[in-house]
């Protein structure tokens, strides 16, 4: 993400991480996503 922000000339203040399942789900599923945002 820091290199995709730097690439467009923006400087990132912070990053959030969110799950896209519940970690019960993550387990009968076998994944767990991640989606990354950053504020700039």
């Amino acid at each position: 993400m820091t290199a995709f922000a730097s690439a467009r000339g923006k400087k990132i203040k912070k990053l959030y991480f969110h799950y896209t399942t519940r970690p019960k789900c993550a387990k009968k599923y076998g994944k767990n996503y991640v989606v990354i945002l950053a504020q700039v």
